[in-house]
């Protein structure tokens, strides 16, 4: 009798329940006339964002002291290797190392079998690190 009961009473209820908190979650979906968020290309959103905002940003805190960060959980006593050589020679070292990021990209964990998505990052890094490079090159001259 009382698993009847269980079965005829509280399973329709526990799915109402879901269909509910599910419809609270989700919320209505409605069609407008306007667009609120349009998708844009990854390659434009690579020159937009990566090119435009974050190599200048990358660029400046590159030359930045190493005193001036905080170094949460990094116990080390000046910047990584890669950066030092960034910093000294910046144009020198823009090629080898988008060479490099496009293979560490392209071969890491298997990425190549990803076909063309994992081309892309990788080709986006080749484009990337030397026009860091020529930032850097130029912040410095700026400096000077």
């Amino acid at each position: 009798m009382n698993i009847l009961l269980f079965i005829v009473l509280i399973i329709p209820i526990l799915y109402i329940l879901f269909i509910l908190i599910s419809f609270l979650l989700i919320g209505l979906i409605g069609l407008t006339m306007w667009i609120f968020d349009r998708p844009i290309g990854r390659w434009k959103a690579f020159w937009v964002k990566s090119m435009g905002r974050y190599a200048k940003l990358q660029a400046e805190y590159t030359l930045k002291d190493f005193e001036s960060f905080d170094r949460f959980q990094y116990d080390k006593k000046d910047c990584p290797l890669s950066i030092k050589i960034r910093r000294r020679f910046p144009l020198l070292s823009a090629i080898p190392f988008g060479v490099l990021a496009f293979f560490k990209t392209l071969f890491s964990e298997g990425a190549w079998k990803e076909g063309f998505p994992a081309l892309q990052e990788a080709i986006e890094c080749l484009i990337y690190y030397p026009y860091l490079g020529y930032l850097v090159y130029k912040l410095k001259k700026k400096k000077i």
